[in-house]
């Protein structure tokens, strides 16, 4: 197997993944390689000279890493993904110490990109886990290289407020995930997240929606149909979130969160409430709306006045 020097490990990764492999080894097949490896493990203590002997022992970790085929499960999907074999691309594989922190991010500085994965050792003992996340994650990253998919690091979310970008922020993950899954499934692969769950995390987060609205959404985006990080986006931002509920958005006008149970105005007959909004939204009119939040504390506070 060649060794890819595209591609690089860190110790600590190395390290864990080796004892964990040898550790199985010893379970169901302690005459292949487990007594080998101790028997060379052994070796290396004797040697005196601390640095000496730490070094011995990264050697050792990177042989064994190669020779129980670890290595070469990364660099057979490297391989899958034609555009990860860019000059300018490095891949690092980081320990993560937990499931939250597992995940992948691709850094650019100039010319020089840099994909880190952060991965748990012990998936690499789990069904096809590593198969599964590898792909998906490089795919993922494939996209952010592919000029077709247009990405942009910086690209702009344009909600109305912090909790607004971050709605839009969720969304566009969850289609993205899909869209991902989807061309995943053309090829035959099983997928990381599966297509239920998907199709669940839409119908939540998409509640505003109609039921047709939504299901058209996942067909379209699971046969291919928007292949842009804008189409993507165009989708998560949704239009009712720009526009102000008395118009028929979800948009509250005062406070400009996103609000799904817009109040009903017109019945109201409270007009210093209403002078009163508008001392502080001068803007502001009964077409445009408001959401219940703001009107209650509007209303609290002529209370406390009067």
């Amino acid at each position: 197997m060649s060794v890819s020097k595209k591609l690089t490990f860190e110790s600590d990764f190395v390290e864990n993944a080796v004892f964990l492999a040898i550790r199985q080894y010893e379970t169901n097949d302690p005459g292949e390689y487990a007594e080998k490896w101790h028997t060379e493990r052994n070796r290396i203590y004797s040697i005196k000279e601390d640095q000496a002997r730490a070094k011995a022992f990264g050697q050792l970790d990177e042989e064994w890493f190669i020779r129980l085929g670890l290595r070469e499960r990364f660099e057979t999907m490297v391989n899958s993904f034609p555009i990860l074999k860019d000059y300018s691309l490095m891949i690092r594989i980081r320990r993560a110490l937990s499931r939250k922190d597992e995940g992948s991010e691709l850094y650019i500085q100039g010319e020089m990109k840099t994909n880190l994965v952060k991965i748990q050792t012990t998936r690499l003992f789990e069904d096809n886990y590593l198969e599964r996340f590898l792909r998906h994650e490089w795919l993922r990253v494939s996209d952010m290289l592919d000029p077709v998919f247009q990405y942009s690091p910086h690209a702009a979310l344009s909600g109305a407020s912090e909790l607004e970008d971050n709605l839009i922020r969720d969304r566009y993950r969850i289609l993205w995930n899909l869209y991902l899954s989807a061309r995943l499934m053309k090829r035959g692969f099983d997928v990381l997240i599966p297509l239920e769950r998907q199709r669940q995390f839409i119908e939540k987060t998409f509640s505003a929606w109609t039921r047709e609205a939504r299901e058209n959404t996942f067909v379209e985006i699971s046969e291919g149909k928007y292949r842009t990080q804008s189409d993507l986006l165009k989708l998560a931002r949704d239009e009712k979130l720009m526009v102000p509920l008395g118009q028929g958005g979800l948009l509250c006008p005062l406070c400009h969160f996103t609000s799904f149970d817009p109040l009903d105005l017109s019945g109201l007959q409270d007009a210093v409430i209403m002078k009163e909004i508008q001392k502080d939204h001068p803007g502001w009119n009964i077409e445009l709306g408001v959401c219940q939040n703001c009107f209650d504390l509007y209303q609290s506070k002529m209370r406390a006045v009067g």
